[in-house]
Order: structure tokens, then sequence, then C-alpha cells
């Protein structure tokens, strides 16, 4: 079995560190997806940006709104008002406009991670290039954190499932239609008395799809919700709304806080809504707004410090930092596979590169 900690001293060591951990950590599972997250210090967090510093004692009402929610509207009002010359055409949803906004330093629930070993590389190595091509040495010691999404979104729906009797609390009464359809699909999901709900409604068991099961798109939920709101009927016993995204989208898309729902945070797969998460093969993890009461709620999200998380995680810490980003530098990468816009390009033409 992998270590959870490793330690490289070159590129070709990073190479092979990750190689193992796909082939031995989860081999019963065949194709394991990773995604991968560099720091520039191996100490830092894996803490969304929305729940840094929020302290203690996070709020709900009877509807479920919570002081967090709160947060993140304010942020929204002010980014549509003041981008709206960019936003008017593009009709983002909540999950999209939280994306997009992520990459230009709003504060949000989403933590970014890559498809792309060798981006995360870059990242945690940033800072050894300057922007006038000349290369920094200074001491830290930066790490890439390696995750197994759709092992982590295995346990956390089998978690969520569990507590069917808290997640009746978001089933909305009012769509006359889809309560009953969504009830009998906790209830079986809870008892699981048919052999097959699980191929139906959670994973294909076709050998072929392996790499496709639990990676969730909720920018497309939203957009298959719609229908929801229109014709509940339709929807569900037309069978074009598979139940669980439902859920997933009330309590990870809108953020519905439940007081007792104990929950991890998603993963999620997102719509390329620009050139730089494109170019980054930007991926996500999003939390749901937690409740915390007489805890720090750094201590909450800290992907680190959870147990039924961690155990999804691997670390890679770089021993020799400044050998690495020389080697990459060596094979041609730099700076503009992380931001591809124009001033990075034209600084790069200029430092030749």
């Amino acid at each position: 079995m992998i270590k959870s900690e490793i330690y490289i001293n070159s590129l070709s060591q990073y190479i092979d560190s990750i190689i193992e951990m796909k082939n031995s950590r989860y081999p019963e599972e065949g194709k394991s997806v990773l995604w991968f997250r560099g720091h520039r210090n191996y100490e830092w967090s894996l803490i969304p940006s929305l729940f840094r510093g929020s302290g203690k004692n996070i709020t709900v009402d009877k509807r479920g709104y919570t002081s967090l929610n709160l947060r993140e509207s304010l942020r929204q009002q002010q980014n549509h008002a003041k981008n709206y010359q960019f936003l008017k055409n593009d009709n983002l949803n909540p999950i999209e406009w939280m994306a997009v906004a992520q990459h230009h330093g709003v504060k949000t629930r989403l933590l970014d991670w890559t498809t792309s070993a060798i981006h995360a590389l870059l990242f945690a190595l940033e800072d050894k290039f300057a922007m006038n091509g000349e290369f920094k040495d200074e001491n830290n010691l930066p790490c890439i954190w390696c995750l197994f999404p759709q092992r982590m979104n295995r346990d956390t729906i089998g978690s969520l499932l569990y507590q069917k009797d808290e997640i009746r609390k978001i089933i909305s009464h009012k769509e006359l239609y889809g309560t009953l359809e969504l009830e009998t699909f906790l209830d079986n999901a809870y008892e699981n008395k048919d052999g097959k709900y699980t191929d139906i409604f959670l994973e294909s068991e076709e050998p072929e799809d392996e790499h496709l099961n639990y990676l969730y798109n909720l920018a497309h939920f939203e957009e298959l919700l719609a229908v929801v709101e229109r014709r509940p009927d339709i929807a569900y016993n037309g069978g074009l709304i598979n139940p669980l995204y439902y859920i997933l989208d009330k309590i990870y898309g809108n953020g519905i806080g439940i007081e007792k729902l104990n929950l991890s945070p998603l993963a999620i797969i997102h719509p390329y809504h620009s050139e730089r998460i494109k170019a980054q093969q930007g991926v996500f993890t999003i939390f749901p707004n937690l409740i915390v009461e007489n805890e720090n709620l750094s201590d909450v999200a800290d992907m680190r410090k959870s147990d039924s998380i961690r155990k999804h995680l691997n670390r890679i810490v770089i021993q020799s930092p400044g050998k690495v980003a020389e080697e990459l530098k060596a094979l041609g990468t730099h700076r503009s596979w992380l931001y591809p816009e124009e001033p990075i390009v034209c600084q790069e033409i200029e430092n030749g590169l």
C-alpha cells in the first residue's frame, strides 16, 4: 500500500510516485482518477477561501439559510453588478459564477484542483520563476496534494443517503408530483431493497464507465432541475431526472444548511468558462454550507483534518524544489501553461521561453 506521504527530490521521482499511487492505492477499482493541487508551502491548509477566518457559530434559520449563504450572496451581487458587461450574455447559474469568480480572487466554497500532475507541480513551484525569466531558489518546502475524487464521493454519497431523515428536510412539499419519488428514492437507497438500485441511480457497472462514475457536474444539474421547477411530474415520472442529482444540487449547489447533517465536500467537474480554467484543466471540491457550534470553521472545513477525507489523500513533498523547478524549465514548462492571458504570453516571448 502506498504511503500517505511521499518525499521526492527529482521530476522522475515525482512521476514514478504518481504512477505507483494510481496502480497501488485502489487496484480493485480499475481505472482510478487522480486530481492534484500544488501548494508552495506544505504546511498550507486545504480550506475553501470563504471558510477561512470565519470563526465559530455558523447559524441557520428554519429555511436552511446560513450566515455563509449571506457571505456568498453579498459577493455574487457585487460581482454581477461590477462585471455586468462581461456576464450579461453568459447567463451563468450560481455554480458557474462561483468557478469564474474563484479564479479571480473572490472567496467561495470551492477549492481548486487540476487533473494534470504537471500543472499542479508548476503551481507548487511557481514562485521559482520570476517574471523576467530568471530562476529563484528560495527556501520553502512545496507539496502536491493528490486526491482520489471518485472514492471520496462514493463515501460522501453513502454517508448522505444514510442520513435520510435529515435529507427529507430539503424536499420541497410544494413540488406535489415530485415529493413521493424523492421519498421513495431515499427509502430504497437506505434499505437497499433492490439489487439493481445502485446501478440505476448511483454508478454504472460497465467497465468502460469506471473513470466517469461519481464525478458530478453541478452546473449541468442546475439546467436539468429547471425542469423540476416547471413540471416535476414529467421530470420524475418520465425518467428525466435522477433523484440523487436533485439532492446534491440542493445541498451543494444551493448550499442549504441542515443543522444535524454530517457532510464531506463533493468533487465536481465544471464547464470550462474561461481560457484559464481550461488551460489549468480545472476541477473543484465544493463544501456545503456547514453548521458549526463552538468550533472553528477553519478546523471543520480543513480536508487534511477529516478522517473520512484524509484516507483519500496523498501528499508529495518536494525536498529539492530548486532542482525540480530547473528540470521543469528544461522541459519547456512555463507560467503561460497556467495563465494563458496575453500579458503573460508576451512576457515569455521576450524572456525566450
